[in-house]
């Protein structure tokens, strides 16, 4: 892997990718596309009317079975009543649930229809109210018809060529914001001269859009530099990778080493990566300026490829970092 090192998250690489519809350009706005609802029709009216009757029957299709139970239920019946003549209280109760239990179990109701003929005089009263309903209801949805044609053409009108353009870009930049932003912290001022120095190219071309002295909200994670923008909500870590530090001088940014956890946390909280290497922001620290300004540029108008002039650094072993701060690289660099 060489430097510059360039990372962008899942969801801006899909969003890239995915073509977006007339129908979601439109749907970013909120004027709601026209529909057509109209009344149903009202029935017309039958010459004939149905009518329900309840008839007993028996609940059991055996006819042999309900002839049995009923005559279980008569016998029942006959000595609930003698029980009850001779006031055997206990026993009449008794009898007169079994034989209830036997008539539930015997006998059912059941729904009867039968069409009936409507008399001719009530029958033209149906059907003059019928004919009024029917014209009330075709009127309306005749109105209806007409509002529907002008909304829609109206929403046809709003959406020109350049409207439905402006609706593709608002439905893709909703995908290039953050999940998470920063807040100040004062946990990481100390800045050397290569950072001072690239702090000072960023702002001339960005402005208020730089910003450091930031840690992430959702993490205890402290970028060099980030590019916000307010209008978007994308946001970039932009760090600079040096091989060895100056107070203890132990390796740092090699193959192998954390950075590619710490790179994938960002990219999680849809944040995009640049990292250039220290050698880069010394000796070309327009051209870095220029790389981090056409990134952004290629991602707000949908473009993953992209030109730049920063010359590549091969990214250093753990043993190339210890014999690069054995030779002080980085201090002849400052020196140049």
């Amino acid at each position: 892997m060489n430097y510059p090192i360039i990372l962008v998250s899942d969801k801006i690489s899909k969003a890239i990718q995915t073509v977006i519809s007339n129908s979601e350009a439109r749907s970013s706005y909120s004027i709601k596309k026209p529909e057509l609802v109209l009344e149903p029709n009202p029935s017309k009216p039958d010459r004939f009317e149905i009518l329900e009757r309840r008839r007993l029957k028996f609940a059991n299709n055996d006819i042999v079975f309900s002839i049995c139970m009923c005559i279980v239920f008569v016998a029942g019946l006959a000595l609930f009543v003698a029980a009850f003549i001779q006031l055997h209280i206990i026993w009449s109760i008794v009898l007169f649930l079994l034989t209830g239990n036997i008539l539930i179990s015997t006998f059912d109701f059941d729904k009867e229809k039968i069409h009936r003929k409507i008399s001719e005089v009530k029958y033209n009263e149906l059907l003059n109210d019928y004919n009024l309903n029917f014209e009330t209801i075709n009127k309306l949805n005749e109105r209806r018809k007409y509002e529907f044609m002008q909304k829609k053409q109206e929403y046809e009108k709003f959406f020109t060529e350049r409207v439905i353009d402006e609706g593709k870009v608002k439905v893709y930049s909703a995908n290039l914001k953050a999940t998470h932003s920063f807040s100040r912290s004062l946990n990481n001022r100390k800045r050397g001269k290569t950072e001072l120095e690239f702090l000072h190219e960023l702002y001339q071309v960005f402005g208020n859009q730089i910003h450091v002295d930031v840690a992430l909200d959702s993490f205890n994670y402290y970028p060099d530099f980030v590019y916000c923008c307010p209008v978007t909500g994308l946001h970039i870590d932009i760090e600079i990778d040096e091989p060895y530090s100056f107070l203890d001088r132990e390796p740092i940014h090699y193959k192998g080493c954390d950075d590619p956890k710490r790179n994938n946390y960002f990219l999680s909280e849809n944040w995009c990566v640049i990292r250039f290497a220290e050698e880069q922001i010394i000796k070309q620290p327009k051209e870095c300026v220029q790389l981090v300004q056409i990134f952004v540029d290629s991602l707000k108008n949908k473009r993953m490829t992209f030109l730049h002039y920063v010359y590549e650094v091969p990214k250093w072993t753990y043993e190339e970092a210890r014999i690069m701060a054995y030779k002080s690289v980085r201090e002849l660099a400052y020196s140049i």
